[in-house]
């Protein structure tokens, strides 16, 4: 039996990656000041009125003059504002607020900012998982998980799934003449009213477990004007109809959430009509 030895670690390759770790955990520190932005609306109110003091923030917003202060030079501090120090102004300018204040944006991400707090409220439980298995309930989680990711993922849809993403398939002339289509893990339902508005011959199905999720899309679907061609089902992802006539179906994001994907993928292929379309996307991140 041998043992690897490996040589000492020289002091910049130390450094290295403690700046990294300490980066990466000040971001971290960074993230409620921007779910505080997004929430009360700070970013869209600096977006709309240009550069305000924090007494004119204060003003436009009924907010607290001191915790303004006290956010508006840690967004300063992290570059997610602009300061100009012979005015006392914060600005948010075009290209900050596309990322910030715009929820049409495909570089929005308030939604991902919406979704922390919930992850490290689960801890405990992951923590207990990781000692006894099983896992953490959605039942654990809040609407900041839900809508959060509904507002994360809703710009790729609005701004790329009609436009580029089916054409790249080739099935936009299938939907236009009128097609059957179902998203698995629909969540609450931005994709498939995307579709249904945009292909008004075609039904959409969206299926998903989380009940809850359901009545929001449901919702969603009465706000957009598409009740006539959408249907919303709470089906787990490994009972689809088997019917045989679907001619697209998407999950969207969600794949990697199954509990199954391989059961999930059977019952995919049952739904789908011969040289029907499986269309997945998968979010990663660096």
């Amino acid at each position: 039996m041998t043992t690897a030895t490996t040589s000492a670690p020289s002091m910049e390759e130390v450094m290295e990656f403690a700046f990294k770790v300490v980066n990466e955990l000040g971001a971290a520190m960074a993230a409620p000041h921007v779910y505080i932005g997004d929430q009360l609306g700070l970013f869209k109110t600096l977006a709309a009125s240009g550069p305000l003091t924090t007494d004119q923030l204060a003003s436009e917003t009924g907010l607290q003059e001191r915790y303004l202060r006290e956010w508006c030079a840690a967004m300063a501090a992290s570059g997610y504002l602009d300061y100009d120090p012979a005015a006392h102004t914060f600005d948010l300018p075009p290209a900050k607020a596309a990322v910030l204040a715009n929820d049409d944006s495909p570089v929005f991400v308030g939604g991902f900012a919406q979704m922390l707090p919930d992850h490290y409220k689960v801890i405990p439980g992951v923590m207990r998982a990781f000692r006894e298995g099983g896992g953490v309930p959605y039942s654990e989680f809040t609407d900041d998980t839900f809508v959060g990711t509904e507002r994360f993922f809703r710009p790729g849809y609005i701004n790329f799934m009609v436009s580029d993403w089916l054409p790249a398939i080739g099935i936009v002339e299938k939907l236009t003449q009128g097609g059957k289509v179902a998203d698995v893990g629909c969540g609450r339902g931005q994709a498939i009213c995307t579709l249904a508005k945009a292909f008004p011959k075609s039904q959409f199905f969206g299926f998903d477990n989380h009940a809850p999720g359901i009545e929001g899309a449901r919702g969603n679907a009465q706000d957009a004007g598409v009740q006539a061609n959408t249907t919303f089902e709470v089906r787990g992802s490994d009972g689809l109809p088997q019917t045989g006539d679907f001619d697209l179906i998407c999950t969207l994001d969600s794949l990697h959430d199954m509990v199954d994907p391989h059961a999930a993928g059977r019952s995919i292929y049952g739904a789908l009509k011969p040289g029907g379309a499986w269309f997945i996307s998968e979010c990663s991140t660096p």
